[in-house]
């Protein structure tokens, strides 16, 4: 049995050429000027440095080699008779590393990384009902960053010429528009404006004097206790802050004084906090004022009713419908920190789930639940099995014998002779040949026969199934196709010890032989689906014996592939092949030519069998 895997892939436009063809045509047009390339060489290396081989390929031939000193991989091989043009050609496609030409010096270094494309660097989502944005950025350079962001958003962002060389890397997820940029501010070291105009301003932060500093901290600043308090009021939804180990009910009283904005304090808060923001929005700051403390705060009718978790007033409930999700697979993948002081009820009629705590962070999960309740592509397999099967069969020869009953005279003559004779029908024969006076022959008994064998047959079985699967994204498909045979099985249970007493139980038990295919299909964001398939077909064979179970052969692959949206694949190579050649007869005469025929019988099969699976994923979103 042999396994064959073939994949089907788009054509190319050009035959012959490899990954390292510039290194072949740069040894090619060095071997003319540098001979010492050409040398036959016998070197024999076990887990030896790259840059000790070469310097052994070097001293050998009188090659010049400049190797880079990162180089720290080892070579394990036996090279005999090799030319050093060869071996180099080895290194390179096998290792990391690249040819460079200087002259008669040949330059061996590290392959450089191709860069990453912008658009694997730079992804921005924004929600159309809540108004927030995702951004992951990797280097990035500031102004492809501002074009990107107002081309999403529609928000015109100026970047001033003193960032204009600058790179950007951060990650957020789930902000307001405006707290993501003054994240991004904070982390590279900018400053954003957003200006009566409605247009944001990226500039650099300008550097402020100590003294004006001392200043600025000591007007604006209040003691109280041992902690100290600073706030400004930036703009209308911003702020700066600064306190140390301040009261919490202190903090809450001066920030919504400067900020303007109604609140309600629900009884004493007896925590202590540190912040320290040159500029953050006041639904950002409040979400943030709140962690890790007894507090939390709910929004009734615009204003802000502040207290402690325990609360009733504080506490909120909300319901969420899920739309692509169902509810039971949600709860189990809700981490753990999410689920700590907020209860979850499960609401499976109507599939959705209700949140009961703390407004903070049932609003906080609430918004985990919207991330993941996204719409899961269903993907719709093809699959064409094709299971051709070609046997071939030859069967000649005479054999005789006694049965246990006379038999009686019958069979085929044409177009293949396959006949057994009865004593009736061989005393005929016999009758007829001693009429000839040569010969004398006596009679047969009535249960001896005779079979006459001189049969060929070829044959070709295809056989075709196409069904079709369906399944979620990450969900495995299955399909089987096969039969079951029975064998007996008895136990005998004997009973008592003096007057015994046995009881025969008779058990039929099954075997399977099947076609059975499993597929996970795996979508990724470029509509690429990859494929993790597990093949396994099985037959039965011929039984030892009448009682027992029948004998059983499997073939089975597993791949792991990944193909495009409506592209075709063939599975193929579960390749299976029988030779039987079988002889019988009487010494010696069974070895001589045309005679062996009267005193032999001879049975000869060859079967192959292969099957072919082609598969094919469709998206359905």
């Amino acid at each position: 049995m042999s396994l064959v895997l073939i994949l089907i892939a788009r054509p190319v436009s050009a035959v012959g050429q490899t990954e390292n063809t510039p290194v072949i045509h740069l040894l090619d047009s060095l071997s003319n000027k540098i001979p010492a390339l050409n040398e036959n060489i016998d070197i024999t290396v076990n887990a030896t440095p790259v840059q000790e081989f070469l310097r052994g390929v070097a001293n050998q031939t009188g090659l010049n080699i400049n190797i880079d000193p990162t180089l720290n991989f080892t070579v394990t091989n036996n090279f005999v008779h090799v030319r050093v043009r060869d071996i180099l050609q080895f290194l390179v496609d096998n290792y990391d590393i690249n040819l460079q030409a200087a002259g008669n010096i040949i330059n061996i270094r590290k392959n450089r990384p191709a860069p990453t494309p912008l658009s694997d660097r730079l992804q921005i989502e924004v929600d159309t009902s809540s108004h927030h944005v995702n951004m992951s950025i990797e280097q990035v350079p500031i102004q492809d960053l501002a074009k990107e962001i107002t081309r999403k958003t529609g928000n015109n962002i100026v970047v001033t010429p003193e960032l204009s060389k600058k790179v950007i890397s951060s990650y957020i997820q789930n902000m307001p528009l405006t707290d993501a940029m003054d994240k991004l501010g904070m982390e590279n070291n900018f400053t954003v404006t957003k200006t009566d105009g409605g247009f944001y301003v990226w500039e650099p932060k300008q550097p402020v004097r100590a003294n004006e500093m001392q200043q600025h901290r000591s007007s604006g600043r209040n003691s109280i206790g041992d902690g100290t308090i600073d706030i400004e009021a930036l703009t209308k939804d911003s702020v700066k802050i600064h306190t140390a180990n301040a009261p919490l009910d202190k903090v809450v009283e001066k920030l919504f004084d400067v900020c303007h904005q109604p609140y309600k304090l629900l009884g004493p808060l007896t925590d202590n906090v540190s912040i320290d923001y040159d500029r953050i929005s006041f639904a950002s700051l409040i979400d943030e004022l709140f962690a890790g403390t007894d507090a939390t705060f709910k929004i009734v009718d615009g204003r802000y009713w502040i207290g402690k978790r325990n609360i009733d007033a504080l506490q909120d409930v909300k319901m969420i419908q899920l739309k692509y999700r169902t509810v039971d697979s949600l709860v189990q993948i809700i981490p753990l920190q999410l689920k700590t002081g907020v209860e979850i009820k499960e609401y499976p009629d109507i599939n959705s789930i209700i949140l009961s705590g703390p407004q903070e962070r049932v609003n906080r999960l609430a918004t985990f639940i919207h991330q993941v309740d996204k719409l899961i592509p269903v993907i719709l397999i093809e699959v064409l099995i094709i299971d051709n099967k070609n046997s071939k069969a030859l069967a000649t020869g005479i054999t005789a014998g006694l049965s246990d009953e006379p038999v009686t005279t019958k069979g085929t003559v044409f177009p293949s002779v396959d006949m057994t004779l009865s004593s009736k029908a061989i005393n005929n024969l016999i009758d007829g040949l001693n009429g000839f006076g040569w010969v004398n022959l006596g009679k047969v008994k009535s249960n001896f026969y005779m079979t006459l064998k001189a049969l060929e047959e070829d044959g070709v079985i295809d056989l075709r199934s196409t069904p079709q699967l369906s399944t979620l994204n990450g969900h495995k498909a299955t399909m089987s196709i096969g039969n079951t045979e029975y064998y007996k099985e008895e136990m005998n249970t004997i009973y008592g010890s003096i007057n015994t007493q046995s009881q025969v139980a008779t058990t039929y038990k099954p075997v399977n032989a099947e076609l059975a295919v499993t597929i996970r299909p795996i979508v990724a964001g470029n509509d690429e689906v990859t494929l993790d398939i597990k093949v396994e077909q099985s037959d039965f064979t011929s039984r030892i014996s009448e009682y027992a179970p029948p004998g059983k052969v499997s073939r089975k692959f597993e791949s792991l592939i990944r193909v495009k949206d409506q592209e075709m694949i063939l599975l193929g190579g579960l390749e299976e092949k029988e030779v039987k050649d079988t002889r019988s007869g009487l010494p010696l005469l069974a070895r001589i030519p045309i005679i062996r025929w009267f005193f032999s019988s001879r049975e000869k099969s060859n079967t192959k069998s292969k099957l072919n699976l082609f598969i094919k994923p469709t998206i359905i979103k």
